[in-house]
């Protein structure tokens, strides 16, 4: 509750410093978003968002199109979000779906680089199966594009592969690389993934899964015969450490001839919802 009404209020601030492999990337910034909840399930939330991104120690082997990158970014955005969460539970789901609709608009007059907009919508949902085992199907597609203005930042475009999307290939491949393959990032997302988790215990659980996704370079260039495919297991823990997940993924369908073709372990510690 706040300003005693049915509200939330979050405040954040922070910095970062990425090692992308070719370059660093380092941010700092903060954001207020106000969120009200809409009916049972749905929530809504406007916000704003100021960062400071600067992108530099570039190797000296990248590609003019990688290094034409470097430089110092401001970003000012203003963030809508549409939620609905129906999940029995917030980890370890069994039943129920969460969906969000997420948009941001950055604006020169406000003093971000340039003027975009950039669209993403999550579903996923929960189906019981029979005693201990869960079915969950997840879906994301996204779009960025400038309005004017200079080109969309590689900071803003898609990426895919990695834990959180496509298991099997390696952290940020999948989609438009340069002459060195390597990753450029799109305007364009399409993923997929269906899963079947088994609970043997509280705390151990195991999946067999399949993800399905793609980048493409231009903005609403999404095209579903050109997805990349990876089928494999899971296994997730839940120490008091916190939880520990491993799932080793292993392409069956690639689009782009840079991606690799052998199998690959994930590891992840730490809580997401």
């Amino acid at each position: 509750w706040w300003l005693d009404r049915r509200l939330r209020l979050e405040v954040s601030l922070y910095q970062s410093n990425r090692d992308q492999g070719d370059y660093g990337h380092q941010s700092i910034g903060g954001s207020v978003l106000v969120t009200r909840q809409w009916r049972e399930f749905w929530r809504q939330s406007i916000g704003y968002r100021a960062e400071m991104v600067d992108l530099t120690d570039f190797a000296d082997s990248v590609s003019p199109a990688l290094l034409s990158e470097k430089g110092t970014y401001g970003v000012s955005a203003l963030v809508l979000k549409l939620g609905r969460d129906s999940r029995d539970r917030f980890r370890h789901a069994t039943s129920g779906s969460q969906l969000q609709f997420l948009t941001e608009l950055q604006a020169e007059a406000l003093g971000g680089y340039t003027n975009l907009y950039r669209v993403t919508v999550q579903g996923t949902k929960f189906f019981p199966v029979f005693k201990n085992s869960v079915l969950r199907l997840r879906a994301e597609v996204g779009v960025t594009d400038n309005l004017s203005g200079d080109e969309v930042a590689i900071f803003d475009r898609f990426f895919a592969g990695g834990v959180s999307s496509l298991r099997g290939f390696e952290r940020r491949e999948v989609g438009p690389v340069d002459i060195n393959e390597e990753p450029l990032g799109g305007r364009s997302l399409l993923l997929g993934s269906i899963e079947f988790i088994y609970k043997w215990h509280d705390a151990v659980r195991t999946s067999l899964f399949c993800d399905v996704g793609n980048v493409w370079p231009d903005a609403f260039a999404w095209d579903p015969g050109e997805m990349n495919a990876s089928v494999g297991v899971g296994l997730q823990l839940d120490l008091p450490i916190g939880p520990i997940r491993f799932d080793y993924g292993f392409p069956i369908a690639t689009q782009q001839d840079h991606l690799t073709t052998g199998g690959r372990l994930h590891f992840n510690l730490g809580y997401t919802f």
